[in-house]
């Protein structure tokens, strides 16, 4: 039986341990309040990535600014991207 627990971080708990600089070079992301070690992007990453971004800031342009591969750390400003994006994919 396994009965090992870990640690969940907040958002504010990550940035602070982000601010101290431990991280700095590591591969890592916060997900659903674990650390989680991550694979290095690759070409078809990036050039998919780059695609959507540029195809999105052309339809939504005026309407949302478009962040490439920046977390979003705040529940309200995720609904708001979906929002918008709902509402743009409605009108096309």
């Amino acid at each position: 039986m396994n009965s090992r627990v870990t640690y969940k971080w907040s958002i504010a708990k990550w940035h602070e341990l982000v601010e101290t600089g431990v991280l700095e070079d590591q591969p890592v992301e916060l997900l659903e309040g674990e650390i989680i070690q991550m694979s290095p992007e690759g070409v078809p990453h990036t050039y998919t990535n780059r695609c959507i971004a540029d195809y999105l800031r052309e339809i939504l342009q005026g309407l949302a600014y478009i962040s490439e591969n920046h977390p979003i750390t705040n529940l309200n400003t995720l609904l708001i991207v979906v929002c918008l994006l709902l509402v743009s994919c409605k009108k096309l």
